[in-house]
């Protein structure tokens, strides 16, 4: 009955304090397109779900409480503990196997999910779904095994998606940032990807040096911000794209409390908004710069400026109350 109601109609039952859990845990089982909508809402403060909802999203919920959410007859209720940062890997293990996708997909989304885990919710093709190959995909926790079956079975998963091209796309997205991902592979990726995918290979902390060296002369500049965000970048190739005048570096260096305070006043005078709300944030900027910086007509700029600690309380308030409204 439920599936034939429109979604005012089932948000008012949802919202029903008289509802049994019954007609509850179907709603929520009927309605997968309910997430964080109105229904979800309703669900999630409706008397015999709410306290249950917020124990199960909270880190400090001990173990055993957890195992009996894990349980819980409302998918809801387990999706939030299959999110919940704290829930302990064995239960992790137990809810990669619930019947809802969307508990499943919220164990492969989970940082600690282990590489045992992530390797069951990839075999278990049939109740697989597209979000959760893709979370899989870019897990730093997928073992290299897994990503090159992803790599060499692309006919497969183009064909379980109807022919959809674009999962590919995201595909190489996540799998082209992670650091289990085979060089060879992102190599390729380099060669015959698009923009994005090529930015995130170049952000990915197993790219060589001389890969690096090589990616920092990109005419892409999305592939040279990739190389700035690079967790491995060696200083003197980041040196030498803030000498070239690369916007990127400027932003990261702008931001860096090591940077020296001659580097801070050359980028203060910066054309770009974002290189100069970098020096605006930075913990080490001198207060005579963070007074030249609260005459800039930006207000990205100005809002870091009065969020700096160094900046003269008198200066913060009169940017607060002349640009934001806020005394």
């Amino acid at each position: 009955m439920i599936d034939k109601l429109n979604d005012e109609m089932v948000r008012e039952i949802a919202s029903n304090p008289n509802m049994p859990m019954e007609t509850l845990s179907k709603i929520a089982v009927d309605r997968l397109d309910f997430t964080y909508g109105d229904i979800f809402e309703a669900l999630t403060k409706h008397p015999l779900l709410e306290l249950d909802f917020q124990t199960a999203k909270d880190r400090n919920t001990d173990r055993d409480r957890l195992l009996e959410l894990a349980r819980h007859s409302n998918l809801i209720i387990r999706q939030e503990v299959a999110k919940n940062k704290s829930t302990p890997v064995e239960i992790l293990s137990e809810l990669a196997r619930d019947r809802s996708f969307l508990v499943r997909q919220a164990i492969a989304d989970h940082p600690q999910a282990p590489a045992s885990v992530l390797v069951a919710l990839f075999e278990d093709l049939e109740t697989n779904n597209r979000n959760s190959i893709e979370a899989i995909a870019g897990h730093p926790n997928t073992p290299e095994k897994v990503l090159r079956k992803l790599i060499e079975n692309e006919q497969h998963w183009s064909k379980l998606y109807d022919g959809d091209c674009t999962i590919w796309h995201f595909l190489y997205l996540a799998m082209g940032s992670n650091p289990n991902t085979p060089l060879e592979f992102l190599e390729q990726i380099l060669e015959n990807g698009t923009s994005s995918e090529r930015e995130a290979v170049a952000e990915n902390p197993i790219i060589p040096k001389q890969l690096l060296i090589q990616l920092s002369q990109d005419e892409d500049e999305n592939v040279r911000r990739g190389v700035v965000n690079n967790p491995n970048l060696p200083k003197e190739i980041l040196i030498q794209l803030f000498e070239m005048g690369d916007e990127f570096a400027c932003r990261k260096i702008a931001k860096n409390p090591d940077t020296p305070e001659q580097t801070l006043i050359k980028l203060t005078e910066h054309e770009n908004k974002w290189v100069r709300a970098g020096v605006a944030r930075n913990p080490n900027t001198p207060i005579n710069l963070l007074v030249q910086l609260a005459r800039d007509e930006n207000k990205w700029v100005l809002a870091e400026v009065s969020k700096n600690p160094n900046t003269p309380k008198e200066i913060s308030d009169k940017i607060r109350e002349q640009h934001f409204n806020r005394k």
